[in-house]
């Protein structure tokens, strides 16, 4: 498999996508959010990215691996924003 398709995203100080920066989408396009840097806990913009996908019929996928675990809390579910909107997402319980 080739990685010549993959585009990476610029991304601000604390990891977290610059949606000025998404190139454009089409139904072809997996857009992989995270939720939860491993390294600094920022979160990507999810709701703006779904609303994106949504209007070109490219796919979200959110890496939620530690971050998705904030929809537990009540003061911290709104880092989740819009996460209900992706077509899929992962979250890892060790």
């Amino acid at each position: 498999m080739s990685t010549d398709l993959i585009e990476r995203v610029p991304c601000d100080r604390q990891g977290a996508l610059r949606l000025e920066c998404l190139p454009d989408l089409d139904p072809r396009t997996i857009v992989v959010a995270q939720a939860g840097n491993v390294n600094s806990g920022s979160f990507d913009p999810i709701a703006a990215i779904c609303a994106r996908a949504q209007t070109s019929g490219a796919w979200v996928h959110v890496d939620g691996v530690f971050g998705l675990w904030a929809a537990a809390s009540r003061s911290r579910r709104h880092l989740l924003e819009g996460y209900e909107a992706a077509d899929s997402w992962v979250v890892d319980g060790h």
